[in-house]
Order: structure tokens, then sequence, then C-alpha cells
């Protein structure tokens, strides 16, 4: 729950339109946080919004949605490596 109201918060006042030095870093450690389950926490989808802002911006055009209309940032490798890298680091 704390998750999605620092999601909300982060996506009312603007963050996505800052840079993120490692937005993939940054979402999945959210992923981790919320164990993967966005159907249980994240029904308003604000996460997913956050990263198809965050990572074009970056420089990741998979996430661009305009070019790629089916990515998932729950099925992206890079994030899901970032998820397991939270759970080694924090068991």
């Amino acid at each position: 729950e704390s998750v999605v109201n620092f999601a909300t918060l982060f996506w009312n006042y603007g963050g996505e339109e800052r840079p993120i030095p490692e937005p993939h870093k940054f979402l999945g450690y959210m992923l981790f946080r919320i164990d993967c389950d966005i159907l249980a926490y994240d029904n308003g989808d604000i996460i997913e919004a956050i990263a198809t802002e965050i990572l074009p911006k970056a420089g990741f055009t998979e996430a661009d949605l305009f070019l790629h209309p089916y990515y998932a940032f729950d099925k992206d490798p890079s994030i899901l490596a970032e998820v397991e890298y939270w759970k080694r680091h924090n068991s």
C-alpha cells in the first residue's frame, strides 16, 4: 500500500518529468516491494504509467508505447533482474 501511495504522490507531483538515473532499479524496487503483484496493489496502473514515462525519457525506447504498444514493464527482463537483485539483498 505504501508503494502505491508513493507512486501516486510521485505522479501527482510530476516526478516522472525528472530524469531518473537508474530507472530499471527504481522500478524494480517498487515491484519488489509489492511482490510483483500489480493486480493486487496497483489497480490504477500508476506504476505502469510511471514506467512508460521515465524509461523512454532515459533512452529506453522499448518502453515507448507509440513504438511498442504491447510493452509490459512487469515482464521487462531488465526490471525483473532488478527485482531479483532486491530479493537477494533483502532476505
